[in-house]
């Protein structure tokens, strides 16, 4: 659709619904969602008399100042601003917030963009179809900033933290390793699985902890496992879309501080006594669809894929060993923020400043631990990560926000991705996300020298690499990380793992 420089085309839409006025139709939609209308992004039903004064309204702008600054422009002055636009095919490609045409053009609502094939062949010959490649199109987000606090034993040296206090001491944290001022932060994710009995807003609390301003934008993420790696995903989503420059993504929890609950009791007249859940199994670890635990599906897939009970005590023996390794040549204290800790009634003071899961490993008793969740089964306390305390935190920009305050840029985010299936089949799920994510950033298999995936199982890595996408990768490197020795905190296992790519 070609967009005439002398608004031809507003007299013929004008000439329309002045007709369509005349003749009595009366209900005609408009979509209306983000325009500068209706600031509340619902979607308008409004009478032609209504719409006419609209679109005389639009050509009267000159939205050039609206347009972000790195997005690529059209030939016509188009910029797509746009964040599901990943898809070459134009029969799913959604331009979905508006096409916003500099000073010569109007702005075109969704209403006249749909998402059908036909519509969107003829826009695109306009407006060059995106590819499922196309990160380009978007404001380029970089990490800047990185650390974590000690991950602390179940009932630990942490023990005594809330999940929102060990979040606020890795904000503020990554901020200092940035030297960046406060009021640059715009927006804060942070994931947090177990949050019965943290308050309200337990994002928000570990911001304006850390120092943020009341004005930064936070939100809780809540996808248990990947709560961090999520969080990260949705900071990087605003900056590709130039909604935000600075975004701090991470997570948090403490599992020594999960409470009991005492559901019904409010409402039950009840003789007789109650039962108490523990709402770190009850929230955190198991099923709530089949009432089981996480453990009987690792179990159930390590069955399917044939991984033994020594393939898995092997695996957890080789994260002991790089991960004690880490610790002793210092690699850790540049990302570990040392947390101070009260002693008892105050008076002693103790500075945490390693990861104690590490030191309770023992290689020599491995093979003696009984099963956990089947009496015949395979994954043991040992091969399987320890419960444990922690937070972490990343600090993202748009690269042209780190060039222009001399940030260092430790990384880029090329790509992510979700992948979901049964609960039942989360361990393989790793190898359903790995090819979409590379698909966005347009790598493929080979083009991978190390792959770091996170779990609180061992046989997540090794039945990942049971599936096609290790097939592929006959020649490469096929390395990976799991928490075994470290422990395990929920939600920000993905931030860590993140941060080790370095």
């Amino acid at each position: 659709m070609d967009i005439e420089e002398d608004y031809g085309l507003f007299g013929v839409i004008s000439g329309l619904f002045m007709t369509a006025w005349t003749v009595g139709i009366a209900d005609i939609k408009f979509d209306l969602v983000q325009s500068n209308l209706l600031a509340s992004g619902a979607v308008g039903r409004i009478y032609p008399i209504a719409s006419i004064l609209y679109i005389l309204w639009v050509f009267s702008q000159d939205v050039t100042a609206s347009c972000p600054p790195d997005h690529t422009t059209h030939k016509y002055g188009a910029q797509c601003v746009a964040s599901d636009v990943i898809h070459s095919n134009t029969s799913t490609a959604m331009m979905s917030n508006v096409l916003k045409l500099k000073q010569k053009g109007p702005v075109l609502h969704r209403s006249l963009c749909t998402s059908s094939s036909s519509s969107s062949e003829s826009l695109t010959k306009s407006v060059p179809s995106p590819s499922s490649t196309t990160p380009h199109r978007f404001s380029q987000v970089c990490v800047v900033a990185a650390r974590r606090t000690p991950i602390g034993a179940f009932q630990g040296s942490l023990a005594s933290l809330s999940a929102t206090r060990l979040g606020s001491i890795a904000i503020k944290g990554a901020l200092e390793d940035a030297k960046i001022q406060s009021k640059f932060i715009e927006e804060v994710y942070m994931g947090n699985v177990l949050s019965g009995g943290l308050g309200q807003a337990p994002a928000r609390q570990a911001a304006l902890e850390a120092g943020l301003l009341p004005s930064a934008v936070c939100t809780t993420v809540n996808k248990v496992c990947s709560s961090g790696m999520k969080a990260v995903m949705l900071g990087a989503q605003a900056i590709m879309l130039g909604l935000r420059e600075v975004v701090v993504a991470g997570g948090m929890e403490s599992m020594s501080n999960a409470p009991f609950l005492l559901p019904r009791v409010r409402s039950t007249k009840h003789l007789g006594d109650f039962n108490l859940i523990d709402s770190l199994v009850h929230d955190g670890l198991k099923d709530p669809l089949k009432n089981v635990s996480m453990g009987i599906f690792a179990e159930m897939c390590a069955e399917d894929m044939r991984i033994s009970r020594s393939d898995q005590d092997d695996h957890a023996i080789k994260s002991f060993e790089r991960a004690t390794a880490a610790q002793a040549t210092g690699l850790f204290k540049t990302e570990i923020v040392p947390v101070t800790v009260s002693g008892n009634k105050g008076k002693q003071i103790n500075v945490v400043d390693f990861d104690e899961e590490c030191s309770k490993f023992d290689p020599d008793k491995l093979e003696n631990l009984p099963p956990v969740f089947k009496s015949n089964g395979t994954i043991t306390a040992g091969n399987a990560s320890s419960i444990s305390d922690g937070a972490a935190a990343l600090l993202l920009t748009s690269t042209m926000f780190a060039e222009k305050h001399g940030l260092p840029i430790l990384a880029y985010i090329r790509g992510f991705s979700d992948a979901e299936q049964a609960p039942e089949k989360f361990p393989t799920s790793p190898s359903l996300a790995i090819p979409l994510a590379l698909q966005q950033a347009g790598l493929h298999l080979k083009d991978i020298d190390l792959f770091e995936i996170n779990e609180a199982f061992s046989n997540v890595d090794q039945l990942s690499s049971h599936v096609p996408l290790a097939q592929e990768r006959e020649t490469q490197v096929y390395d990976m990380y799991d928490p075994c020795c470290m422990g395990f905190h929920e939600e920000d296992l993905g931030i860590r793992s993140f941060w080790e790519l370095r």
